[in-house]
C-alpha cells in the first residue's frame, strides 16, 4: 500500500527488503501530479526520474525535492469550437510505455489546469459524451498559452472477427494494444456478439492497434487501425 507523508514531510516503509538493488519511488501530490526517483546508475532507457542513492535511502538520509514544474492551462471544445464542460481528460507521458499522471474533468467553461508538470511533453486524451475520443501531445517548452483540445465527431469503428473458414467468432475478446498505440491514453476492451461483431462507438479518429483473441481457438491477432478505417476484420485461423 502507498504511504503518506506526515506533517513534517517524512515517510517510512516498514520491512523494506534488505537485498533490494533496484528501487523506483514515485511521489504523488494531493493534486495528482507526480515525480519519480530512481537509484543512481539505472540504465534502462524507459526509466526517467531524479537519481537517489540507495545507501542514503536505507540510512534515512535522502531528501526528496519536488520541483515546481510547469503549469498547463487549456480548454476542451467541440468540432464547432464551443467549450465542453465536464469532459473526462486523462494526462500522461511516454512514447510506447505510457505513464498516467492523473484524470480530471473540464469545468463549466470547458477549461482545465494542470500544475507541477516536470516532463517536456504531456499527452492529453479527452473523452466527451457524443464525440470521438481525441488526444493531443503538448510540448510544454513551447506552449506557454492556453491549449485547445478540439474533440472530433463520432466515427464508430465496426470490428468483425471470423475464423479461418470465414465464420463468425462469437465471444471473441478485442482490446487495445497499448504498446503500439503511441501518443494516446486509451483503455478499450470488448467482446463480439453472436455474429462476431463489436462496435467501438467513440473510437478515436487516429492510428492505434487492437488485438483480438479467441479462447476456443486459442489464437490471437493484432491489427493496426489507420485513421480512415472504420471497418476492420480479424481472421483467427487455427494454428496461426
Amino acid at each position: 500500500p502507498a504511504v503518506t507523508t506526515d506533517a513534517a514531510g517524512r515517510w517510512q516503509v516498514k520491512d523494506f527488503p534488505r537485498d533490494l538493488d533496484i528501487v523506483r519511488i514515485e511521489l504523488i501530490r494531493p493534486d495528482g501530479s507526480s515525480q519519480r526517483f530512481i537509484q543512481e546508475g539505472e540504465t534502462d532507457p524507459r526509466e526517467h526520474g531524479e537519481p537517489i542513492n540507495l545507501a542514503d535511502l536505507r540510512a534515512g538520509k535522502t531528501i526528496f525535492v519536488l520541483k515546481s514544474g510547469s503549469v498547463l492551462r487549456g480548454v476542451v471544445v467541440d468540432p464547432e469550437g464551443k467549450p465542453l464542460p465536464g469532459v473526462l481528460v486523462k494526462a500522461g507521458y511516454g512514447a510506447a510505455y505510457h505513464k498516467g499522471v492523473g484524470e480530471f474533468h473540464s469545468d463549466a467553461a470547458g477549461r482545465f489546469e494542470l500544475h507541477h508538470l516536470v516532463h517536456q511533453q504531456i499527452i492529453l486524451t479527452a473523452s466527451a459524451v457524443g464525440f470521438a475520443i481525441t488526444s493531443a501531445i503538448i510540448d510544454l517548452s513551447t506552449n506557454t498559452s492556453a491549449v485547445r483540445v478540439q474533440v472530433a465527431p463520432l466515427r464508430p469503428l465496426r470490428i468483425l472477427v471470423v475464423d479461418g473458414e470465414g465464420q463468425a467468432v462469437p465471444r471473441a475478446k478485442v482490446k487495445l494494444d497499448d504498446y503500439r498505440s503511441e501518443g494516446q491514453l486509451l483503455d478499450f476492451e470488448g467482446e463480439t456478439d453472436r455474429n462476431g461483431i463489436l462496435t467501438w462507438t467513440n473510437a478515436p479518429a487516429s492510428s492505434f492497434a487492437l488485438v483480438a483473441s479467441s479462447r476456443d481457438l486459442n489464437v490471437h491477432q493484432k491489427i493496426r487501425v489507420a485513421p480512415e478505417q472504420r471497418e476492420i476484420a480479424f481472421r483467427l485461423r487455427e494454428r496461426m
